[in-house]
Protein backbone atom coordinates (compact mmCIF):
# COMPACT_ATOMS: atom_id res chain seq x y z
CA UNK A 1 0.00 0.00 0.00
CA UNK A 2 1.16 3.53 -0.79
CA UNK A 3 0.55 6.37 1.66
CA UNK A 4 -0.11 9.95 0.59
CA UNK A 5 -0.51 13.25 2.43
CA UNK A 6 -2.56 16.17 1.19
CA UNK A 7 -0.71 19.46 1.68
CA UNK A 8 -2.47 22.84 2.02
CA UNK A 9 -1.15 26.26 0.92
CA UNK A 10 0.72 26.64 4.25
CA UNK A 11 2.54 23.33 3.61
CA UNK A 12 0.60 21.62 6.41
CA UNK A 13 -0.63 18.05 6.09
CA UNK A 14 -4.43 18.16 6.24
CA UNK A 15 -5.31 14.61 5.16
CA UNK A 16 -3.68 11.20 4.79
CA UNK A 17 -4.88 8.35 2.60
CA UNK A 18 -3.75 4.91 1.48
CA UNK A 19 -3.77 3.89 -2.17
CA UNK A 20 -3.35 0.38 -3.54
CA UNK A 21 0.08 -0.42 -4.95
CA UNK A 22 -1.72 -1.62 -8.09
CA UNK A 23 -2.86 1.97 -8.68
CA UNK A 24 0.11 3.89 -7.27
CA UNK A 25 2.86 2.09 -9.17
CA UNK A 26 4.68 5.44 -9.12
CA UNK A 27 4.23 8.49 -6.92
CA UNK A 28 2.88 10.52 -9.83
CA UNK A 29 0.29 7.88 -10.74
CA UNK A 30 -0.88 7.85 -7.11
CA UNK A 31 -1.14 11.65 -7.11
CA UNK A 32 -3.08 11.64 -10.38
CA UNK A 33 -5.46 9.01 -9.00
CA UNK A 34 -6.17 11.08 -5.86
CA UNK A 35 -6.71 14.30 -7.81
CA UNK A 36 -9.24 12.50 -9.99
CA UNK A 37 -10.86 10.61 -7.10
CA UNK A 38 -11.53 13.78 -5.10
CA UNK A 39 -12.11 15.95 -8.19
CA UNK A 40 -9.41 18.37 -7.02
CA UNK A 41 -7.03 18.89 -9.93
CA UNK A 42 -5.10 21.60 -8.05
CA UNK A 43 -4.63 19.61 -4.83
CA UNK A 44 -1.10 18.99 -3.64
CA UNK A 45 -0.40 15.36 -2.68
CA UNK A 46 2.96 13.97 -1.56
CA UNK A 47 3.78 10.32 -0.94
CA UNK A 48 5.07 9.47 2.52
CA UNK A 49 7.17 6.48 3.51
CA UNK A 50 7.90 4.60 6.74
CA UNK A 51 11.54 3.89 5.81
CA UNK A 52 12.96 7.35 6.55
CA UNK A 53 12.50 8.65 3.03
CA UNK A 54 11.40 12.27 3.50
CA UNK A 55 12.69 12.04 7.11
CA UNK A 56 9.40 11.14 8.83
CA UNK A 57 6.19 9.33 8.01
CA UNK A 58 3.84 12.25 7.36
CA UNK A 59 0.71 12.74 9.40
CA UNK A 60 -2.00 15.32 9.96
CA UNK A 61 -0.44 18.36 11.61
CA UNK A 62 2.98 17.76 10.08
CA UNK A 63 4.57 20.28 7.72
CA UNK A 64 6.07 19.35 4.37
CA UNK A 65 9.25 21.21 3.45
CA UNK A 66 9.55 21.05 -0.33
CA UNK A 67 13.11 22.42 -0.41
CA UNK A 68 14.35 19.75 2.02
CA UNK A 69 11.85 17.12 0.77
CA UNK A 70 11.00 16.35 4.39
CA UNK A 71 7.94 15.87 6.57
CA UNK A 72 8.43 17.69 9.86
CA UNK A 73 6.40 16.86 12.99
CA UNK A 74 4.40 19.57 14.69
CA UNK A 75 6.50 21.74 17.00
CA UNK A 76 5.68 20.58 20.54
CA UNK A 77 6.57 23.85 22.35
CA UNK A 78 7.36 27.39 21.16
CA UNK A 79 10.89 27.29 22.60
CA UNK A 80 11.97 24.09 20.88
CA UNK A 81 14.34 24.16 17.90
CA UNK A 82 14.49 21.95 14.84
CA UNK A 83 17.58 19.76 14.72
CA UNK A 84 18.86 18.96 11.24
CA UNK A 85 19.55 16.71 9.42
CA UNK A 86 17.27 14.48 11.53
CA UNK A 87 14.39 16.99 11.49
CA UNK A 88 13.45 16.38 15.10
CA UNK A 89 12.43 18.95 17.69
CA UNK A 90 14.69 19.46 20.70
CA UNK A 91 14.25 21.45 23.86
CA UNK A 92 16.59 24.43 24.24
CA UNK A 93 18.35 22.60 27.10
CA UNK A 94 18.71 19.21 25.41
CA UNK A 95 16.95 15.89 25.77
CA UNK A 96 15.02 14.83 28.84
CA UNK A 97 17.00 13.07 31.57
CA UNK A 98 17.40 9.31 31.10
CA UNK A 99 14.83 7.47 33.19
CA UNK A 100 15.22 3.80 32.22
CA UNK A 101 11.44 3.40 31.91
CA UNK A 102 11.34 2.30 28.28
CA UNK A 103 9.34 -0.87 27.71
CA UNK A 104 8.38 -1.07 31.40
CA UNK A 105 4.78 -1.58 32.46
CA UNK A 106 2.72 -0.96 35.53
CA UNK A 107 1.08 -3.80 37.45
CA UNK A 108 -2.07 -3.49 35.34
CA UNK A 109 -0.02 -3.93 32.16
CA UNK A 110 -0.29 -0.32 30.98
CA UNK A 111 2.94 1.37 29.87
CA UNK A 112 4.94 3.24 32.46
CA UNK A 113 5.02 6.87 31.34
CA UNK A 114 8.09 9.02 31.11
CA UNK A 115 9.14 10.40 34.48
CA UNK A 116 9.99 13.85 33.11
CA UNK A 117 7.87 16.47 31.37
CA UNK A 118 8.87 19.74 29.74
CA UNK A 119 7.97 22.96 31.60
CA UNK A 120 7.70 25.61 28.90
CA UNK A 121 7.29 28.48 31.38
CA UNK A 122 10.55 27.70 33.22
CA UNK A 123 12.33 26.16 30.23
CA UNK A 124 13.37 22.99 32.03
CA UNK A 125 12.60 19.32 32.50
CA UNK A 126 10.66 18.46 35.64
CA UNK A 127 9.67 15.21 37.32
CA UNK A 128 6.10 14.28 36.56
CA UNK A 129 3.75 14.40 39.54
Amino acid sequence: MANFCKINNNNEVIACVVVSDNIATTEQLGINFLKNLYNEPEANWVQTFSDGTRKHFGGIGYTYNLTEDAFIPKKPYPSWVLKKPEYIWESPVGNSPITYTQNLTQRDGSPLGDLYVWNELHQKWEIRD
